[in-house]
């Protein structure tokens, strides 16, 4: 009994030495040894070592020897349950020259991840026939088949239909989109239009906004007499058809030379131009009894210039 123990413990201590002494090996091989040009030729790197050990996998150029690289695999390892690693990569070839082409070798680097040694390893150059198709002379040569009518599907046969269906209803939502917007300017044009707001109802709005806004109480005497100053220039461009918002003070008041108006509304309006032009560009501080007094010969300039309007006529004859 004894005797079969130490035997067999000789035994496992021979195979694991002999495992891990076993040196990694390589081959290279391709999946035919003859071909046609442009076939395909799949190219097999095979390498076998104990799972201490390492390989640097060889990096593939896009041609080899003759040969085109037209494709590369990722490497693939499969443990053996001895514990012996097989690593395999498929590499996808063609060539396009006839003759005989050599695969030239590849270096397989490694290195033992324990002691740290390594080496490397070069494998065997592989030698592959590439042929030009075979031609037969003898046979006679045929003309260009002609074209083969195939039967014409469904869409085929719909699709002029249904074009021409599809150009008539776009034909159709153009004309309603037209008779519609006809019908909505007609509509707008039959609308009466509001008359325009005169130029003195115009100028009292303002006026009255002004007044709610209390520019000048707030320090703002600036803003208050540029505001009240437009009021006026835009009233006496609508009314009296003066480009008075482009005039300075003198030339506005000059405008009214050829005007029918009074000269003390004339003589208003020349002081009140001229105090809010001392306040625009001298940076003249008015009283509060020159803001109130500005307002109201404003106010009272547009009342007192605006047209009167004509009472209708009365028929002063007796009824029948």
């Amino acid at each position: 009994m004894e005797c079969k123990f130490i035997f067999g413990a000789v035994v496992f201590f021979a195979t694991f030495v002999t495992a891990q002494a076993q040196p990694p090996a390589v081959n290279v091989s391709p999946s035919t040894g003859a071909m046609q040009i442009g076939d395909a030729l799949i190219l097999t790197l095979d390498a076998t070592c104990t799972s201490d050990i390492h390989f640097d996998w060889p990096q593939i150029p896009d041609t080899l020897g003759g040969f085109e690289v037209t494709g590369v695999l990722p490497p693939d390892t499969v443990k053996t349950p001895e514990g012996t690693l097989h690593i395999t990569q498929k590499i996808n070839l063609t060539a396009f020259d006839a003759g005989t082409l050599a695969l030239p070798p590849l270096n397989f680097n490694y290195r033992n991840t324990q002691t740290g040694s390594g080496g490397s390893i070069r494998s065997t150059p592989v030698v592959v026939t590439v042929r030009e198709p075979e031609v037969d002379t003898t046979a006679e040569i045929k003309d260009i088949a002609p074209p083969v009518d195939l039967p014409l599907t469904l869409w085929e046969r719909l699709r002029p239909y249904v074009i021409a269906l599809c150009v008539i209803l776009l034909l159709a939502l153009l004309w309603w989109w037209w008779k519609k917007r006809s019908q909505k300017q007609q509509e707008k044009q039959a609308m009466p239009q509001a008359p325009p707001q005169p130029p003195y109802e115009v100028a009292l709005n303002r006026l009255k906004t002004l007044e709610q806004a209390k520019y000048w109480q707030q320090g703002q005497e600036k803003q208050y007499y540029s505001e009240l100053t437009d009021i006026l220039r835009q009233y006496i461009e609508g009314r009296y058809q003066i480009q008075a918002p482009e005039m300075t003070t003198d030339e506005t008041v000059a405008a009214f030379k050829h005007i029918a108006i009074e000269g003390s509304l004339l003589d208003k309006l020349r002081k009140l131009l001229e105090l809010a032009d001392l306040v625009k560009f001298a940076k003249a501080k008015p009283l509060v009894e020159e803001h109130l007094q500005a307002f109201t010969d404003a106010n009272y300039f547009v009342r007192a210039t605006k047209p009167v309007e004509e009472a209708p006529l009365q028929n002063t004859e007796n009824p029948i």
